[in-house]
């Protein structure tokens, strides 16, 4: 498929706020981003972003998430591809159903996924 890499995880938590103080201690304050509802720490390469389903809505239009999906949990997996073309016409021969996102990013549902959505985004 493609696959690079993992570009970010994103959980879902009641108060993203409420973690901000943790991962300042584990990364540092320069890793540690919060605002607009939800709250981003780099480790590495990687990033964490801790949010509400409401801000993740906003966020990822085109994205659905199940309105039962339990809260802590991890929502989404985005990995890097070296080209969501060739991603996607591997998701579809092997008979995966995908959206395409208005920004382009490929978007499997939780269902297609053992319950967390995969979104595919450039590397």
């Amino acid at each position: 498929n493609g696959t690079s890499g993992i570009k970010s995880v994103s959980l879902l938590v009641a108060e993203p706020a409420a973690l901000e103080s943790a991962y300042v201690r584990l990364t540092g304050r320069e890793q540690v981003n919060r605002g607009g509802g939800e709250l981003a720490v780099k480790i590495g390469r990687h990033r964490l972003t801790f949010t509400t389903a409401h801000r993740f809505r906003t966020k990822h239009p085109g994205v659905a998430v199940p309105g039962d999906f339990p809260v802590p949990g991890i929502v989404a997996l985005e990995l890097a591809v070296r080209s969501r073309k060739r991603t996607a016409s591997y998701l579809q021969k092997e008979g995966v159903v995908f959206d395409e996102l208005p920004d382009g990013r490929l978007s499997v549902a939780p269902g297609e996924a053992n319950g967390t959505i995969v979104i595919f985004a450039d590397a």
